[in-house]
Formats: structure tokens, C-alpha cells, sequence
């Protein structure tokens, strides 16, 4: 070892020189980097790493996530539900027989005939329109085929259909409860209610006997 300040050979790892008596500042090590190495192989491996588990996560997504919703087969059976307002059953419903001994199946299958018809020409009829929300429909013999009732602030809607003066159908619609009713000579046949039941001439319900009444009452009135 050779002290910095006088040139004089010292003792290696000696802190003072024997001959001028100068500090020597001992050597560190250096971190001596072998030729020919390189970070890139570790920084290969971690992006591929990286790349695999986004990958994955992706995946993961995909298959967890719920299907798309058809908005397409929504649009369908809506409507279907509009083309069916006369036409929706319960289940549960068993032939009723009328007064006049004909079945109540029988009766309400020419009430749909009837309805079907008015709703195909009714772009054809002559719109009357009045105070209150109502509107009428008449045919080319000026004969009343429809009265629309609906409440100003849209709080509920009622349509009543007739043939030859007579009151044969109301579609009456609250909000989103609906309720059908079949009529056949000033008296009704059929109610099928918000909840879909069908009651057939129950004249034992009160509240049957209340729409009957009711209803008979106010299409009179708006004819």
C-alpha cells in the first residue's frame, strides 16, 4: 500500500503513515458488475408475468358478468300484452253457463270479435273530443263505437265499447292495475280482475254487483 501524500510503502489497511504521518483514507469496496450481465431478463419475466394476470382478470370478468338483457324480446311481449287486453284468462277459470243457457266462453269469444274490429278501423271513425277527457268514436253510420274517460292528471283511463247502443266491453286501467269487463245485454258476464282471476256471472260478489252497476251508469252517461 502507498500513502497518497509522501509516496512512502505502508502496512495495507494502516490508518496513519509511518514516514510522513499522514491520514490514509483506507479503500472501500467497489461493487465490481461482471461483464456481460443485464436486468432484462428479470424485467421480461415480471411483464409477461404482469400481462398473464390481466389476462386472466379479464376473463374472470367475462364469464362472472350477467348475459346482456334482449330489449328486443321485451318490446315483443308488450306488444302482445296490448294486442291481448280482451283476451287475458285465468287459469283457473271453468265454463260458466248464462241465463239464457248459453256459455259465457261463447259470449265473450263475439265480445273479442266485436272489440278486434272496433280497434281495426278505429283510425276510420270520426274523433269527437270534450271536456273532461273524453273522447268519441263513431262510425261511418254515425253509430257510437267507443268512449275514452281519462282522468286529466292521468290517474286512471276507462274504455267503453258498444254495438247498437249497447255497452259489450270496458277496459278500465288505474295506474298500472287493469281490470277487463264483459257485458251482454246490460248485464256482465265476465270480470277479470287486476289480479287476472275471472269471475264469471258471480252475482254472490259485492264487488262484481258494484262494477256492474257502476259501469252500466257512467256508459250510459257518456253516450
Amino acid at each position: 500500500m502507498i500513502c497518497p501524500k509522501c509516496g512512502a510503502t505502508i502496512t495495507d489497511g494502516a490508518t496513519f503513515c509511518n514516514s510522513c504521518g499522514g491520514m490514509v483514507k483506507p479503500e472501500t469496496d467497489v461493487p465490481v458488475i461482471k461483464k456481460g450481465s443485464s436486468r432484462f431478463p428479470t424485467v421480461a419475466v415480471l411483464s409477461v408475468a404482469a400481462v398473464l394476470i390481466v389476462a386472466v382478470a379479464l376473463f374472470a370478468a367475462i364469464k362472472l358478468s350477467p348475459p346482456a338483457k334482449d330489449k328486443t324480446a321485451d318490446m315483443e311481449i308488450s306488444e302482445e300484452v296490448v294486442e291481448e287486453v280482451v283476451g287475458a284468462e285465468d287459469s283457473s277459470y271453468e265454463p260458466v253457463v248464462n241465463s239464457d243457457g248459453g256459455s259465457v266462453e261463447s259470449a265473450v269469444s263475439v265480445i273479442r270479435e266485436r272489440y278486434y274490429d272496433a280497434q281495426n278501423n278505429l283510425d276510420s271513425y270520426r274523433k269527437e273530443t270534450y271536456q273532461g277527457g273524453v273522447t268519441k268514436y263513431f262510425d261511418e253510420n254515425n253509430s257510437l263505437v267507443r268512449v275514452d274517460d281519462v282522468e286529466d292528471n292521468g290517474g286512471y283511463s276507462k274504455c267503453y265499447y258498444y254495438s247498437d247502443g249497447k255497452l259489450y266491453f270496458v277496459f278500465a286501467c288505474i295506474g298500472k292495475i287493469e281490470n277487463r269487463f264483459y257485458f251482454k245485454d246490460d248485464v256482465l258476464i265476465r270480470w277479470i280482475d287486476e289480479a287476472g282471476k275471472t269471475h264469471d256471472n258471480d252475482r254472490n260478489d259485492d264487488s262484481y254487483l258494484f262494477w256492474e252497476e257502476n259501469l252500466l251508469e257512467e256508459a250510459e252517461f257518456l253516450k
